[in-house]
């Protein structure tokens, strides 16, 4: 899975995976770039985008939603005061029109984007949303991967639009009911429909 998903989704709820099945081992392993499945060595991948991805079974997860999140200590922020506070945001791995970005945001929201705005640049998404919640400025990022923050109040999330995301998609080969494979593919299922 990547990164931000993997720390940010995948690892606290792993402690629930461990309670119902102690007898099974998960090794994780979080990249930003695609592994290959067909090496023998991953089971199991979580993959961000809009697929197709032949040859597996796949399983929707959820589809993403972005949206501006900053920390309430920032004071009232609004989004056309946007360009006051700097604007947090992180490099997307892969060029794709349809990335959550920014621009996209300001386009979908019918502002113009604001000139020269202070912006702070990371090159991963859990950074941003580390640098959100420090109250660092405003982040554009995942509201999947920020829902305990949102629900604690560290981060507000007080307008929007949302824009959409991809869709984390579960992708497993064909693998005997009862074998560890199908028992994390089912947990998987069942925390991504919690977590709705």
């Amino acid at each position: 899975a990547t990164i931000a998903f993997t720390a940010r989704w995948l690892v606290p709820r792993v402690t629930a995976f461990r309670t119902l099945h102690p007898q099974i081992d998960l090794h994780l392993h979080a990249s930003d770039d695609v592994v290959d499945m067909g090496s023998g060595g991953v089971d199991i991948a979580i993959r961000y985008g809009a697929g197709p991805y032949p040859g597996f079974a796949v399983t929707p997860l959820f589809a993403d939603r972005f949206a501006p999140v900053f920390n309430p200590i920032l004071g009232t922020v609004t989004a056309e005061s946007l360009g006051e506070q700097p604007l947090i945001d992180f490099a997307w791995r892969r060029r794709d029109p349809d990335n959550p970005t920014w621009s996209r945001w300001f386009a979908q929201a019918g502002m113009p984007q604001p000139i020269d705005p202070p912006l702070l640049h990371f090159s991963e998404e859990s950074h941003a949303i580390q640098a959100a919640v420090a109250g660092q400025g405003i982040a554009l990022v995942s509201l999947a991967l920020v829902r305990d923050e949102l629900a604690a109040g560290q981060l507000v999330q007080p307008f929007g639009p949302m824009i959409a995301g991809f869709r984390h998609h579960l992708l497993t080969r064909e693998a005997d009911a009862n074998s560890p494979i199908s028992a994390v593919r089912r947990w998987l299922i069942l925390e991504a429909e919690s977590a709705g």
